[in-house]
């Protein structure tokens, strides 16, 4: 072999390749990956979807569905053999929980700041005295 030239590109040599069988780790063929025959529920995803999502983005309104979800995906999960997701259904159904208790807790307080700052206001117009020298007109 003749050594190249500087100005010559020589190309790196290709590592070598695992053994697919060695690995355990299938090359990409693009080929359908053998069913097991188990399947995920979709109510079970969708559950626990909503569930994280009503506790990050919208308590009440996501957080309800994710209780309704998870309890049927729990029912269906136990009644069908071959589906799994049973896990997925139960953390929606917390999920849904937390979010519509935290959400009903955030109303609450709104409710409570509303009314506490309206009785300041109101209460500072009762007692408010003009100035001396100024007149009080309510036309």
């Amino acid at each position: 072999m003749t050594e190249p030239s500087p100005t010559q590109y020589v190309p790196p040599e290709e590592p070598p390749r695992p053994d697919p069988e060695s690995t355990g780790v299938q090359p990409a063929t693009g080929q359908p990956v053998a069913d097991d025959g188990i399947q995920t529920s979709g109510m079970a995803i969708a559950a626990m979807v909503m569930g994280i999502c009503g506790l990050v983005i919208c308590p009440l309104i996501l957080s309800i569905p994710a209780i309704v979800f998870g309890a049927l995906a729990m029912k269906e999960v136990d009644r069908e053999p071959g589906l799994d997701g049973k896990g997925m259904a139960i953390a929606g159904l917390v999920t849904g929980i937390v979010g519509t208790t935290l959400g009903l807790l955030l109303i609450i307080l709104l409710i409570a700041v509303g009314v506490s700052v309206d009785n300041d206001t109101n209460n500072n117009h009762r007692h408010w005295k003009p100035a001396p020298g100024q007149e009080y007109n309510l036309d």
